[in-house]
């Protein structure tokens, strides 16, 4: 997370794990991932093995994410983004959402993201609102990483 043009990392560097904000209070503990604080999270249902699970329920036969076929799978992950996120602007107020990764790149996710976040953001957040997809992709993450280390190289 970027604020005021500096990566916040907050006291225990783990501040900004935006997939980690629950999106179902009522998930079994250990029914997709058997560690206590995974549970519910939206990593675990809009992650690459979220989706795949999704694709599977549907009916598909899929081990990899770029083979599926029915859009009603990348819809629902971009709805399930796209609320995850409303969470985290009701609290941060932030203007501008760069999403990275790979399953940023799967169609139909930043209009589905797009569209929940309209919906269901605070009306003032919503309407002041850019959603972008990262411009490095699923190398966003790596690359990111790289420029935080070399600015504390150089200090």
């Amino acid at each position: 997370m970027i604020l005021g043009g500096e990566l916040y990392r907050g006291p225990h560097g783990d501040a900004g794990e935006v997939g980690h904000i629950i999106l179902d209070a009522w998930a079994r503990e250990g029914a997709l991932d058997p560690r206590p604080f995974r549970t519910g999270v939206m990593e675990e249902y809009v992650g690459i093995q979220g989706i795949l699970r999704m694709a599977k329920e549907q009916g598909e036969d899929v081990e990899n994410v770029r083979r599926i076929q029915n859009d009603a799978v990348f819809k629902e992950a971009g709805r399930l983004i796209g609320l995850g996120l409303c969470s985290a602007l009701a609290v941060l107020g932030l203007r501008v959402v760069i999403l990275g990764g790979g399953v940023a790149q799967a169609p139909f996710i930043l209009e589905s993201i797009r569209t929940t976040m309209e919906r269901y953001a605070i009306p003032t957040i919503a309407r002041s609102l850019t959603v972008l997809p990262a411009r490095f992709g699923s190398q966003a993450g790596l690359i990111g990483a790289a420029a935080v280390g070399r600015a504390a190289v150089r200090g």
